[in-house]
């Protein structure tokens, strides 16, 4: 289900990709367990993204971007979903390091 932890290769080119520096509590969790398969969900239909397959809001999710209420589309990206789709989560990573990890 879990997929081995993404290398230090695959996590830089994420950041160059992006031209951003990854916060510290992503990379130990991508070193750690790099998503799931592609086909692959947990009991309750969550599944996490490999690093190859997060990307920007307006990439995964460009129906979030009419949202009044969000800020900074460019630094969001997604890195989960919930029922197939029905929900992406994001997490801001910024190259200021601004806002950084909140999701």
């Amino acid at each position: 289900m879990a997929n081995p932890g993404a290398t230090t290769q695959e996590i830089a080119s994420f950041e160059a990709r992006y031209n951003l520096a990854t916060p510290q509590d992503l990379l130990d969790y991508l070193g750690t367990v790099n998503g799931m398969g592609t086909n692959d969900t947990d009991e309750e239909l969550f599944r996490f993204w490999p690093v190859q397959e997060v990307s920007t809001v307006s990439k995964c999710a460009p129906e979030y971007l009419c949202s009044p209420d969000l800020r900074r589309p460019e630094t969001l990206f997604g890195f989960a979903d919930w029922l197939i789709f029905s929900l992406v989560y994001l997490i801001r990573i910024s190259p200021t390091d601004e806002d950084d990890g909140h999701v």
